[in-house]
């Protein structure tokens, strides 16, 4: 499975490289059609049909995976405050419904935004299986350590590198 920071970095090359492409159709299409419009030339118009559609398409994909990025660091401190994961507080606290909620967080589990992680619909509750991936030691004092990638307050050994217990971005206390 993919390392979340990797995950978040694709997406977020993704995202910079849609808005690139949505920008320069946009504009291609708005010279086309007023080529079209002005010089009566139907292939114009053609080709402005073909690149003001591609154009808003790919500026909307943009805006939408830079939202689901925000909103995965905006859950994650969610989470820190209710480690439950309860699908109930997360909605109370980004003024969504719990439909929302769950379809945002199975989209992000998805893309692996989420290492280990699945939905409890009995429980209406996010599981994030903390330590799937992370042998246990028996000694050592356990500090929180707060993840640079997401911003996830983790419990790490003192002078240890563990993974983040919710995007796996590597940590040392």
């Amino acid at each position: 499975m993919a390392n979340t920071n990797q995950t978040m970095n694709r997406s977020h090359f993704g995202e910079v490289v849609l808005k690139i492409v949505g920008a320069v159709c946009l504009f291609m299409g708005i010279i086309f059609l007023f080529l079209g419009l002005f010089s009566s030339d139907p292939i114009a118009l053609i080709w402005a049909i073909i690149f003001l559609p591609i154009g808003i398409y790919a500026l909307y994909t943009a805006a939408n995976r830079q939202k689901k990025r925000e909103l995965f660091k905006q859950y994650i401190a969610i989470l820190n405050n209710y480690p439950d994961g309860r699908l109930e507080d997360l909605a109370r606290h980004t003024n969504a419904t719990v439909q929302t909620v769950t379809a945002n967080l199975e989209w992000m589990i998805n893309k692996n935004f989420f290492r280990n992680a699945y939905i409890d619909r009995d429980l209406q509750c996010i599981v994030i299986n903390r330590n799937a991936s992370t042998p246990l030691v028996d000694r050592g004092e356990l500090l929180p350590c707060t993840c640079p990638n997401c911003g996830g307050i983790n419990r790490v050994i003192a002078g240890h590198t563990t993974e983040c217990d919710f995007c796996g971005t590597p940590i040392r206390s």
